[in-house]
């Protein structure tokens, strides 16, 4: 059951009604899963952990592969009572034809991302099994923001490509093929059904908050890290992977605009090797190689502890599907500044909880750094920090896993009659 709250946003309450603790079978299908630690991975972890306890059996066929090495992870594993089977990156792509899966009736097909293969040929296998009568089992369809990749001019060819196909074949398949689509915010939900994808199978379902976030910080973060953001002093913060995507240069540009006291803190793994020394050297030419610090592998409550202690939180991102990092810095009560683009504005509403600006105008985010610094303890700036808290405090990933728990069981109760 939704409620709306004071931005107009969707808050999640955990539903009275549970699942029956029957034991039934996911097969989860991602080209990457933890210990990948991005967006989608995150949700993946959290939502089928908790739907473990409530009785399902789940299966995550996945690749050996980080976003930035291959084939280094085991090739099969057990994470929160979770199956893990890992495949090589080439044998990913042809897994329905490799992969030994027994779907029996009443087994569920749950695909997370948007890669053409191998899901095409799970659409394929649907419809053809559904055409012959032999379709007793489920498919899900969770994109995770990546059935709209294409930002402006910036985009290549081959995204440009991967759009039309999406937009075109894959909308039919998904429609003739899946039970559910979910989406992770109204902003994907949209562009779904703007991509011809049937409405009635859609539901935005946002992601959660980690238990982490509401511990005790203070306590449990460890030396080290507190050690290392006390010698930072004040700070600003961005979470996420270094890709090109993410826009830090904004807020590096932004940073040579500010009081000399103010600093940029950057937790994230490096995913791309060229931008991170495109950083490096902007960095350099700007003279603040002693304000930007960029630190990575930190662990849950690490990661909360460097949040909780910064001014506010920046993220000028291109394309976000929901951004669990603002997501973390909503839980920590951190006003965001953000980019006007895809789903942040849902997240974020501008002048209620933080602020949204356009992607680029790094003097416009230096100018809305520099208020609310200086307003930090005004009402204004107090109650935005507050209403975020007070928005986070519903978000758990059990209020979440809930919530997906019975869409899927309301879409599989009419399966058979479509």
């Amino acid at each position: 059951m939704n409620t709306t709250d004071q931005f107009g946003s969707s808050v999640m309450k955990t539903s009275k009604k549970r699942t029956s603790r029957i034991k039934k079978t996911i097969h989860v299908i991602a080209e990457y899963f933890y210990p990948v630690t991005s967006g989608m991975e995150v949700n993946m972890l959290e939502t089928y952990k908790n739907l473990v306890q409530n009785g399902w059996d789940v299966i995550v066929h996945t690749t050996n592969s980080t976003h930035i090495e291959k084939g280094v992870l085991r090739t099969f594993e057990r994470i929160n009572g979770i199956k893990i089977n890992r495949y090589g990156s080439k044998t990913y792509r042809y897994l329905p034809f490799i992969f030994k899966i027994k779907l029996n009736r009443g087994d569920t097909i749950a695909l997370h991302g948007n890669d053409i293969f191998p899901f095409f040929y799970f659409y394929f296998f649907a419809i053809v099994s559904k055409l012959f009568g032999k379709k007793h089992f489920y498919l899900f369809f969770t994109p995770h923001g990546l059935y709209d990749q294409v930002t402006g001019n910036e985009a290549s060819l081959k995204v440009k490509a991967k759009k039309l196909i999406d937009f075109k074949f894959g909308s039919f398949l998904i429609n003739k093929a899946v039970n559910g689509v979910r989406a992770v915010s109204e902003w994907e939900r949209n562009v779904l059904i703007e991509a011809g994808i049937n409405s009635t199978k859609t539901k935005a379902i946002t992601n959660g908050i980690e238990d982490e976030a509401f511990a005790d910080l203070q306590k449990l973060a460890s030396k080290e890290v507190k050690g290392k953001i006390k010698r930072i002093g004040k700070y600003i913060i961005q979470i996420g992977r270094i890709q090109t995507y993410k826009n830090y240069e904004v807020v590096i540009r932004s940073l040579k605009l500010l009081p000399e006291d103010v600093n940029f803190l950057v937790v994230g793994l490096d995913y791309s090797k060229s931008y991170r020394e495109k950083l490096d050297d902007l960095i350099t030419d700007l003279k603040l190689e002693s304000r930007v610090h960029i630190i990575s592998n930190l662990n849950k409550v690490d990661k909360y502890y460097a949040i909780n202690k910064s001014q506010l939180m920046v993220h000028m991102s291109k394309l976000e599907g929901f951004c669990n990092a603002v997501h973390e810095g909503i839980s920590q009560g951190l006003v965001c500044i953000v980019s006007n683009t895809t789903a942040l504005p849902y997240l974020i509403k501008d002048g209620v909880n933080g602020y949204c600006l356009a992607p680029n105008d790094f003097k416009a985010v230096a100018e809305k750094i520099k208020f609310v610094l200086k307003n930090k303890n005004s009402t204004k700036i107090l109650e935005m920090e507050k209403r975020n808290k007070d928005f986070a405090a519903g978000h758990s990933w059990q209020n979440v896993a809930q919530e997906v728990e019975d869409f899927y069981s309301e879409r599989m109760a009419t399966a058979f009659n479509q």
